[in-house]
């Protein structure tokens, strides 16, 4: 215990100066020992700059952006001002037909990003099928009102309800969207007819 504790305080015994200045440094913890090397910001930026002079336009840069933001005024402010933006001129090269007609080509058909030349090949989502009575999302809805919203086997009114199909999805095609193929069962239900089969 004594090791560790003497060693949490090994900094109060170390003593150190700044790169730049020769300042005594105030170490605050052990990490410090390693890490601190200059007394403040601003001798850590001229030591930068000693030992890279490139980095003093990138600061110079950054300080010109800043008080470019802080010049610019905001929008709340030009409208408290009375200074509104001319909505006619903007609305006028928004109508104006060579935009439109590059938002037609570059939005619509070929140019479109998602575009699919042969959309035969693609897989038809069985809850976006239009087959019979216009997908499972009807035929589920319509088989929990036939038998009005309650398990056909325990009798539970209500709850976590799965639509089932009598006859296997996979293997009647013609019996997907039939209502007469469908059964309301509970959660618990379906899984023991799945876990059977």
């Amino acid at each position: 215990m004594r090791k560790i504790a003497k060693r949490c305080y090994e900094f109060h015994n170390v003593e150190k100066w700044c790169l730049v200045c020769d300042e005594k440094l105030k170490l605050n913890n052990t990490r410090d020992i390693k890490r601190k090397n200059f007394c403040s910001y601003s001798c850590t930026l001229k030591y930068t700059h000693i030992k890279h002079p490139h980095m003093k336009d990138n600061l110079e840069l950054g300080r010109a952006k800043k008080a470019r933001r802080k010049a610019a005024k905001t929008q709340s402010e030009r409208f408290r001002n009375g200074e509104y933006p001319d909505w006619e001129r903007q609305l006028e090269t928004l109508r104006s037909e060579e935009v439109r007609e590059k938002a037609r080509t570059t939005h619509s058909g070929e140019g479109h990003w998602n575009w699919i030349k042969d959309r035969s090949k693609l897989k038809k989502s069985r809850f976006n099928c239009s087959e019979r009575l216009g997908g499972i999302k009807f035929w589920r809805t319509s088989v929990f009102k036939r038998d009005n919203y309650t398990c056909q086997h325990c009798g539970q009114y209500g709850g976590k309800l799965n639509a089932h199909h009598i006859k296997p999805w996979k293997d009647y095609k013609e019996l997907r969207f039939d209502i007469d193929n469908g059964a309301t069962l509970c959660e618990k239900d379906h899984k023991k007819i799945h876990r059977k089969r």
